[in-house]
């Protein structure tokens, strides 16, 4: 996108691309704007090009979606896969940047301070029995946080395609030169009893990509 903005120095729009996306340096993290709308941009592109090609063929929404394939695009530019009413990639680019802009507006309203990957990337796990019994969920359920991480980042926390959401169950590193720094860090906790202590004590800093030294 910076290096599209680049080529049309006198054009607004480009303009702010340029002034938002300038500097980042393509981290995840939950307080970013630049990540919020990068993502976007990437899906919106994904279903301007792949998807309105695909029509209405079978996992043509699930293809339109899938990162590796809208990477590859992106790095190879084919002509064929730019909309008609797009011109050339820099005009598909642009168009997916609106694109993306509108959807992020959509959902996290109007005013510009509140668009943040965090904000968009929210962790909302409900326990199997609140599923079925939803006063259970204040309970059983851990709260609903705003994450950062992302599905094709170090750091799998996501949402997926499907709408669910998706992340790892545990974080383990296991340090051979020295055993008694071994870390680790569950997925709420270590208990499964929602009266312990232990039961979500490991979720926030699961959150937060923390571990804890668990020696040998």
């Amino acid at each position: 996108l910076v290096e599209a903005a680049a080529r049309h120095p006198g054009d607004a729009s480009w303009r702010e691309v340029a002034d938002t996306m300038r500097g980042w340096d393509g981290r995840m993290e939950a307080d970013s704007r630049p990540a919020a709308l990068a993502f976007a941009t990437f899906r919106a592109l994904g279903e301007r090009a792949i998807g309105a090609r695909l029509g209405n063929r079978p996992f043509a929404r699930a293809l339109s979606r899938r990162m590796a394939a809208i990477h590859r695009l992106v790095l190879e530019r084919p002509a064929a896969w730019v909309p008609a009413a797009d011109g050339d990639w820099d005009g598909l680019l642009l168009a997916a940047w609106r694109a993306g802009s509108g959807q992020v507006a959509e959902k996290l309203g109007p005013e510009r301070e509140r668009w943040t990957w965090g904000a968009m990337n929210r962790v909302a796990v409900l326990h199997p029995l609140a599923g079925a019994f939803r006063p259970l969920g204040a309970l059983l359920s851990p709260p609903e946080v705003e994450s950062g991480g992302s599905s094709t980042t170090p750091n799998v926390l996501g949402i997926t395609s499907s709408g669910a959401f998706e992340g790892p169950s545990m974080r383990f590193i296991a340090d051979m030169a020295d055993p008694d720094n071994t870390r680790l860090v569950n997925f709420m906790g270590q208990s499964g009893h929602p009266a312990s202590p232990h039961y979500g004590d490991q979720f926030d800093p699961w959150r937060k990509v923390e571990t804890r030294r668990l020696p040998f």
